[in-house]
């Protein structure tokens, strides 16, 4: 063996088995169907039938194929779609692009420091980094990806990363709008403006807002009024095209919606706090969000030498 020659070897009995956090997704083309998480392929094949495609693939995937020796199993899980079978490959990709993920992850970096000088590698880069979700639990799962994602990096050119991570907004809680806010945005739009209520459920907003935050704890129902135009709230050509909309229709909205719970001894507002079910308490809350601040600090691999 001469001196240039890298020698790897890998033990399949030493490998960490416990990788539950792969997001693989299988698609199959046997009819439309909703992605879904299965941990066992026998529960595809009651699904797709022991014959599909998906299934077979699942079952090697989750079986690790002829490997020997076998591991326990180191995909211990695969998200699975239907889609209708496609005229051709081309119906197949536009088909492809309207499956969006559930719960909405999206990741925020801007770099706010980059180095000092041009043309000199930077003894420090600074990252800043919002993670999104329309629900805690991908929140939590997708900083820790972004984590391992960022340690990765640092790992692969022999730095050190420090992540320091804070708390941000928690996701809104889509709620059916009460009679009393509908009742009051009709009356106060009257006949020159056009009110109309729809279910948030399934169209979750990519903004963030401490709405989110108080929903954990109390009933909390928003509303959205027009009179502004261009392309976004944070955009530069943002202006208010109708003052009467923008100001005077939300002011009675507010107004009125408040009447409307608070009369009668507040009967409604009563109900509403009633029938609410809060995710956390006030202390709940606070624990909740102290959890997240952390600071890690990894990098630099060392290897051991051995003769």
């Amino acid at each position: 063996m001469s001196s240039k020659d890298v020698v790897v070897v890998v033990k399949l009995e030493e490998v960490d088995t416990s990788v539950a956090s792969l997001d693989i997704l299988l698609i199959s083309t046997a009819g439309a169907k909703d992605v879904k998480t299965y941990t066992d392929p026998e529960d595809i094949a009651k699904d797709y039938t022991a014959e599909s495609a998906v299934y077979k693939k699942a079952k090697v995937m989750m079986g690790q194929g002829k490997a020997k020796p076998t591991p326990a199993s180191l995909i211990k899980k695969v998200k699975v779609v239907g889609f209708a079978e496609p005229e051709s490959p081309e119906a197949l990709v536009n088909a492809i692009k309207t499956f969006q993920d559930k719960d909405t992850v999206r990741v925020h970096p801007i770099m706010t420091k980059g180095g000092d000088l041009v043309n000199v590698i930077p003894n420090e880069a600074v990252i800043e980094t919002l993670v999104r979700a329309n629900n805690t639990e991908a929140i939590l799962d997708a900083s820790e990806k972004t984590d391992r994602a960022f340690l990765a990096g640092a790992v692969a050119v022999g730095a050190q990363v420090e992540i320091e991570t804070m708390p941000g907004y928690l996701p809104t809680i889509p709620v059916d709008a009460p009679d009393e806010l509908v009742e009051a945005a009709r009356l106060a739009a009257g006949d020159k403006y056009n009110v109309n209520v729809f279910d948030g459920t399934n169209k979750p907003s990519g903004g963030s807002t401490d709405v989110g935050d108080v929903q954990h704890i109390q009933p909390v129902f928003t509303f959205n009024t027009g009179g502004a135009a261009g392309s976004g709230l944070h955009s530069v050509d943002f202006d208010i095209n109708d003052e009467e909309l923008a100001y005077i229709v939300t002011a009675k909205i507010f107004a009125l919606t408040a009447y409307r719970f608070l009369k009668g001894g507040a009967e409604a507002a009563r109900r509403l706090v009633d029938d609410y079910k809060p995710v956390f308490t006030k202390q709940e809350y606070i624990d909740f969000m102290e959890s997240m601040i952390s600071t890690k600090i990894g990098g630099e691999p060392h290897f051991d030498t051995q003769k």
